[in-house]
């Protein structure tokens, strides 16, 4: 193979730089080559048939001497660092793809064109234009340059427009130029870059891909790697060089010592194995899941055993099955799946005002697993959920958090989350339990006020750093809709929601079994009150009555529970300067309450408490008796009240859905010291908290 040393040109990337330019710390080197090649197999499917995409990882020698005499001027370099005979290679080969087409030549280049090839082999920073597509700034690529020396063999088969077959060989080099025994020392003129490509030579300073089946057959032949055959088109990356040893080191915390060695998961052990657990770590929604909506599903290899459904970890089989509750096409056969017998909750992100039709952003499915439900107690044994995802700094003793992951139209997983605004407020759970949830996103949904078509999987396509390991809000064109920040609070709010009961009411639920028991705690007594239904203190009447009008308040009685219905007895006493009151519905959460129309607003449902009757059964006037009130109430089918002029009482409806969240009362006479009656409401969803208020002087405007 013929050699091409890059030269310095002005603003030209060198070899130390590319390195650089995708070096992320904060996860492994193999995580990072299994989102990388993976992407770029998904994003190069072909579309003419319904196959699945396959991949396929080996692990496998090669004989040095063959490779090094086939690289010139690099032959000496690579002899004198690896003297031994026999080395290790990683090959990642796709199948059911378009493989890396268009021109060999720049000179071909039309419409500023450059195809696969070029921009893959030869060229760094061309983005992805694809629609869906996985990359977006075309530097991910220079993880392959990281896995071993810095030494890339790129095999491909194509399908030309004439319905020929064609194949294409090239290697490149990419390496520290600083280095005292780089392997492009001796060829590389000053000042050097450390980057070298081979394959046929175009002119004498510059080189194209091997396309001669022959040449190409011998030196995969040197890989024990075969060729594409019959109608198969695809790409090979083939990575000579690797030390596995490296790549697993710093996988796992390095102070574990020698006795931690046999704590760490045992896929961490092996190069094989840690592959064969990445790729269901990133790309759960799409492996094997001919449910997979967007595109291809996938099948993937590890040294030739294929990764299948049934053998993927239990989280990975949660966050499959996790996602497909999310789709439209799943049917019926949910319920055959890991989590058949789970509580599975589906909730839609609804923003208002951002997208052309639809609101829904996008949909959460989350789920509450025990470590049983796991399989992480005997006989399986398998690590907790937070190991599975590679996360290894959750605390022993302060509880578990939820882990929340999010992904969008490529089925890759962009990232695990423990903490953050993706789960800031989420209650976290027992030693004994774990929330798991995932965000997918809406992709084909569309936004407003925008000069050109946005759909929101661009719009989060265009969020992602190059490692594609987050979201986050940007600006363009005085155009900031802030959609990855109100979807996290929606998917926050939405499972906060659900899992907020805290254990006193879990164990009521439990002990007592029954529906009044859990409803009578759903009614809580206002700040600043006692436990007691009735109002009494030394300077109350024996009536009754109390003519110190400067205290006000209102008290409920025990809660019953009649006819389906949740029934409760009320006082309120008076104050002398106020004639407007409000009874308000309100929901507890763990770091505040949310008020009806809030919790209409941000989670796009109706609010769960509803009024059903109100009535007024005596009043006191100073001191005098109470007075007996037949005819004074509302109902949901009669909202008028009747029977005296100096009070007057009406429904609070929510402005969206219009629930009856509470109750105004207006009262014309100010010698009114204090009234009593009954108030009957409904609970949509038990497992919440709530309880009424006394807000006074918000009468007029509520």
């Amino acid at each position: 193979m013929k050699v091409e040393v890059a030269k310095h040109t002005r603003m030209s990337e060198r070899g130390s730089s590319l390195l650089r330019l995708i070096q992320n710390n904060d996860m492994p080197l193999l995580d990072l080559l299994v989102r990388e090649s993976i992407q770029n197999s998904l994003d190069a499917s072909v579309s003419h048939n319904n196959k699945p995409v396959n991949i396929s990882f080996r692990i496998n020698e090669f004989e040095a001497a063959k490779l090094n005499h086939e690289l010139e001027g690099a032959e000496s370099a690579l002899n004198r660092r690896f003297p031994e005979k026999m080395y290790s290679l990683l090959e990642i080969r796709d199948s059911g793809t378009t493989g890396l087409t268009g021109p060999l030549n720049y000179k071909d280049i039309e419409d500023d064109n450059f195809g696969n090839l070029l921009k893959l082999i030869y060229e760094i920073s061309i983005p992805q234009h694809k629609e869906g597509a996985g990359g977006s700034w075309g530097l991910g690529k220079t993880v392959y340059f990281r896995i071993g020396i810095g030494l890339v063999f790129y095999y491909t088969r194509i399908l030309n427009d004439d319905g020929s077959y064609a194949s294409r060989l090239a290697a490149c080099l990419v390496e520290n130029e600083k280095n005292h025994d780089s392997i492009l020392g001796s060829i590389e003129e000053k000042p050097k870059r450390g980057i070298a490509w081979w394959g046929d030579e175009a002119s004498p300073s510059t080189t194209i891909p091997i396309t001669n089946e022959e040449e190409i057959r011998k030196i995969l032949s040197i890989f024990d790697t075969e060729p594409y055959s019959e109608d198969e088109t695809g790409t090979s990356i083939i990575i000579p060089y690797i030390n596995q040893e490296t790549l697993l080191n710093g996988i796992f915390p390095s102070d574990t010592g020698k006795d931690g060695l046999n704590n760490r998961p045992w896929w961490t052990k092996s190069v094989e194995e840690y592959i064969r657990v990445a790729v269901q770590r990133w790309y759960a929604p799409r492996l094997s899941n001919d449910k997979y909506e967007y595109g291809k599903w996938m099948r993937v290899f590890v040294n030739q055993e294929e990764i299948k459904r049934e053998s993927m970890l239990p989280l990975f089989k949660t966050v499959q099955s996790l996602y497909n509750r999310t789709i439209s096409t799943i049917g019926s056969n949910a319920k055959c799946d890991f989590l058949a017998n789970a509580e599975v909750a589906v909730e839609k992100i609804s923003l208002r005002n951002i997208f052309s039709g639809d609101s829904t952003a996008g949909h959460v499915a989350f789920v509450k697993l025990s470590k049983d439900n796991l399989l992480m107690l005997p006989p399986n044994n398998h690590c907790s959920p937070y190991y599975q995802a590679n996360i290894l700094d959750i605390e022993e003793n302060g509880g578990n958090p939820p882990l929340i992951m999010y992904v969008r139209k490529p089925g890759m997983i962009v990232e695990y989350v423990t903490s953050g605004p993706w789960t800031d407020g989420i209650p976290k759970t027992d030693a004994n339990e774990f929330i798991i949830g995932i965000f997918v996103a809406n992709s084909m949904n569309t936004f407003k006020n925008v000069n050109e078509v946005l759909t929101v999987e661009e719009y989060l396509r265009k969020s992602e750093k190059a490692d594609h390991t987050s979201w986050s809000d940007w600006s363009g064109d005085s155009f900031n809709p802030f959609t990855v920040s109100k979807i996290q609070r929606h998917v926050r709010k939405h499972i906060t929601v659900r899992y907020t009961e805290n254990q006193e009411k879990a164990n009521n639920y439990r002990q007592n079994n029954g529906l009044g028991k859990i409803l009578a705690q759903l009614l809580l007594p206002p700040e600043n009150f006692g436990s007691k239904a009735s109002i009494k203190n030394k300077k109350s009447t024996e009536n009754g009555g109390n003519g110190n009008r400067s205290v006000r308040g209102i008290k409920f009685s025990p809660i019953t529970f009649e006819d389906g219905q949740l029934k409760v007895d009320y006082e309120l006493k008076c104050k002398k300067a106020d004639t407007l009151y409000l009874i308000q519905a309100q929901i507890l959460m763990e770091n505040g309450v949310i008020e009806p129309d809030g919790w209409e607003s941000d989670l796009d449902r109706p609010f769960p408490l509803e009024i059903k009757h109100f009535s007024v059964n005596k009043i006191w006037e100073g001191t005098n008796k109470p007075k007996e009130i037949n005819q004074l109430s509302i109902s949901k089918e009669r909202q008028s009240s009747e029977g005296l002029d100096n009070i007057k009482i009406s429904f609070v409806r929510t402005s969206q859905h219009e629930v009856l969240s509470g109750v105004r009362i207006n009262l014309d006479d100010t010698s009114i010291t204090q009234l009593s009656g009954s108030l009957i409401f409904t609970s949509s969803d038990n497992k919440l908290q709530g309880r009424f208020v006394l807000k006074e002087n918000e009468g007029a405007g509520a």
